[in-house]
This record gives C-alpha cells, sequence and structure tokens, in this order.
C-alpha cells in the first residue's frame, strides 16, 4: 500500500511534466511551473525504495548520496512553486521583488546540506530511510533542522500568498487551481511538523509508539497528499477547458442562476429571448443576457444614492470584501425589483453601471456570485426599501 502512495504521485509528476513541456516557451512563469513540476518529479522518483540504492549504484556516487539528491531538489520545487504562487497572485513586477534573496537562501541551504551530509557517518552502507537510521546523530538532526526550516517556511510563504489572493480574487478555474495548491502546501506543512515531531521523540530516546511506528505510512500519505494536490491546482485552469468539462460546467452554472433570472425576468417579462432548442452553453448565454437586460430595464426604479447605503447593509450584515460588490447589487436589484413590481415610478436618475467582467467566462462567475448573494441581499433591501418608502411618503 505505501508503494502505491508513492507511486501515483510519481506517474502524475511525470505525466504533467511531458504534458507541460510546451509551454517552457510561453513565459518566465510558466517556466518557473515547469521546474517545480520536473523537480516534484525528481525528488518523488528518488522516494522510491527501489529507485535510490539502484542510482547510488549505478552512478558510483556512494551510499545514500541520493537521499540527499533529493532533498536538495524538494528544496528548488519549494522555491520554484512560491515563486509560480507569487507569478499567480501578484503583479509582474511586485511578484519579482526579492527574487535574488530567495534564491541566495536557497543556495545557502542546498550548500549546508551537502557539507552537513558529507560530515555525517552516512557513507558506510545503503539505509532505506535516513530518518529513521540518524535520527539522533547531531550532525544529520543539523541537516534536518535547515531542511525542515526551509520547507516549511516557503510552505508557509505558499499559504499566505493563496489566502491572501483568495481573499480577492473573482471566482474562476486560477482561483480554483490556486486554492488545491494552498491545500496542498497546508498538507506539506502536515509533512514537516509530522517528521519534526518524530525527531524530537527520538531525540528523547523513544524507538517505540505511534508517532515512531507510523512515521514512514503517515509520511508517504501526506507526501501523496500533497503532490496531487499540487497537480490538480497546476492542471486544473487547462483542464477546465475541456469540453466535457466544461457542458459540465455550464450546467451548474445555469442551475446556480435560474431562481435570480426567474426574480428578475418575472418583473421584466420584456428582455426574455425567444426560446428554441439549443444546447447548454446557448442556453447559458442566453440566460445571461437576459439577466443583464433585465437590471438594465429596472436601473430607474432604484435611486443613485442607495447604491452606498446598499454597501453600508451589506457590510454591516458580515459581508466579506471580496463579495460586497455581489451583495450590494443584489440587495439594489432587489430593492429596484420590487418597486417596478407595485408600480412605482421610476426615477429620472443615471444609475452607474452594475459590476461585471470583459468576457463571458468572468460574467458568469460575476452573476453567480450575485446569485448566492440573493438572500442576504433581500435582507437588506428590506430595510433600503422601507426607508424609500417613508422617504417618499414625505416627499409626496
Amino acid at each position: 500500500m505505501t508503494l502505491v502512495l508513492r507511486l501515483v504521485p510519481v506517474v502524475l509528476l511525470w505525466a504533467c511534466v511531458l504534458k507541460r513541456w510546451t509551454t517552457v516557451r510561453q513565459g518566465h512563469t510558466q517556466r518557473v511551473l515547469w521546474l517545480t513540476l520536473a523537480t516534484c518529479a525528481v525528488a518523488a522518483t528518488l522516494d522510491l525504495p527501489a529507485v535510490a540504492p539502484f542510482l547510488d549504484r549505478l552512478t558510483g556516487a556512494g551510499p545514500n548520496v541520493a537521499n540527499l539528491v533529493k532533498h536538495l531538489t524538494v528544496l528548488v520545487a519549494a522555491l520554484a512553486a512560491t515563486e509560480v504562487v507569487r507569478g499567480f497572485a501578484m503583479p509582474p513586477t511586485e511578484a519579482k521583488q526579492g527574487a535574488r534573496r530567495r534564491l541566495v537562501v536557497l543556495v545557502v541551504a542546498d550548500a549546508s546540506l551537502v557539507l552537513l551530509f558529507t560530515a555525517a557517518p552516512v557513507h558506510n552502507a545503503e539505509q532505506s530511510g535516513l530518518t529513521a537510521s540518524f535520527a539522533t546523530d547531531p550532525r544529520m538532526l543539523t541537516y534536518w533542522a535547515v531542511y525542515l526550516t526551509y520547507l516549511g517556511t516557503a510552505l508557509v510563504s505558499i499559504v499566505q500568498l493563496t489566502r491572501w489572493y483568495l481573499r480577492r480574487a473573482a471566482a474562476g478555474a486560477l482561483r480554483t487551481g490556486l486554492s488545491a495548491i494552498g491545500l496542498g502546501a497546508i498538507v506539506g506543512l502536515a509533512y514537516v511538523a509530522h517528521k519534526a515531531l518524530y525527531l524530537l521523540v527520538r531525540l528523547a530516546g523513544v524507538t517505540t509508539g505511534p508517532i515512531v511506528q507510523s512515521m514512514e505510512g503517515v509520511e508517504s500519505v501526506l507526501l501523496g497528499v500533497c503532490i496531487v494536490l499540487l497537480v490538480a491546482g497546476v492542471s486544473w485552469p487547462t483542464l477546465s477547458q475541456h469540453p466535457l468539462l466544461c457542458r459540465a460546467a455550464a450546467h451548474r452554472a445555469h442551475r446556480a442562476l435560474r431562481p435570480l433570472w426567474q426574480d428578475l425576468t418575472a418583473a421584466t417579462p420584456e428582455v426574455r429571448l425567444p426560446q428554441a432548442a439549443q444546447d447548454i452553453e446557448s442556453t447559458l448565454y442566453n440566460q445571461i443576457i437576459e439577466i443583464r437586460d433585465a437590471t438594465l430595464a429596472l436601473r430607474p426604479y432604484a435611486p443613485a444614492h442607495l447604491l452606498d447605503r446598499a454597501r453600508q447593509e451589506a457590510r454591516a450584515l458580515g459581508v466579506p470584501a471580496r463579495h460586497l460588490d455581489a451583495a450590494t447589487e443584489a440587495a439594489w436589484l432587489e430593492v429596484a425589483r420590487r418597486r417596478k413590481i407595485r408600480g412605482v415610478e421610476p426615477y429620472g436618475e443615471t444609475i452607474p453601471r452594475s459590476h461585471g467582467a470583459v468576457d463571458l467566462d468572468g460574467e458568469t462567475h460575476v452573476l453567480m456570485d450575485l446569485a448566492r448573494h440573493r438572500r442576504i441581499g433581500a435582507r437588506a433591501a428590506d430595510r433600503l426599501d422601507a426607508a424609500l418608502d417613508t422617504q417618499d411618503s414625505k416627499t409626496a
């Protein structure tokens, strides 16, 4: 079972490396992304029980050297993954800031591993695992301290970057992919914590118990899950464009938008387009057009100043900053819809355009976010509508 857990990530990684080879000419971020996958693939391959001893014998480099190479490539992969996430989450100029400093830190860390490995008593015989075999040697403990500190720091940076990006980014394939990468980094941190705990337990003289006995199995599971999430995150923006997945996404979007579409077109039946037998993509396209036409038809039925009050109400209801635009528009539209249905005269004001996107995919995600905030928008609309009725009665 442990071998299968180690073999599956290796196959996935090498398949991804070969698949993405043609993307290395598409810019710096794509090249670093390919490097991340390639170094992860090398490290995962060297983690297979039979591979490291075979390469040691084949190259004549000496016992356990393949384990050193594995750890060196893991640190390279950690830095490359950090640069990839920075490239996706930040503007290009900001993403490259500090790149030389981070590279210098990597070189120092890798050089330290080489020096400590050379000084450690690991050159006499092949060992199935350096962690268990040399857990209490001072030089190897320092080796692991350097390795885990660098790896843990890089993974924390990836988690922070993805968390920062997810708070601000609109829904989409890139956001989903970075979410998977962030989850993979969290699992990687669990691997770092488990290995550190194992070393502390062994340093305390404990040679048995659940932590010691489960070390190999737990680390195999954590590494396998981490790599699968990394591959999924990297591959999702491309995979999401597959026709089958596009149709599945269109069905999901159509179902999610249907309640919003029904509410808005019930108040503005004139915006409905002639229906004909169509595929799901065309049906979704017409649905989006009708929703946006309905919002245009409803714009005169709520005053411009209501947008600011709607945002205040949404904020008071605890809506996160990333969803404020959607909740604000949901509340404003609900007020306008109710007033049109009641036959209130439209206002003679120019209402700012509702927030949207520049392409169909982006517009779909914007409207899905709007649809998800219909209920909280209705709660805000209750107070806004009552305030407008009071204002209108005073004016009259």
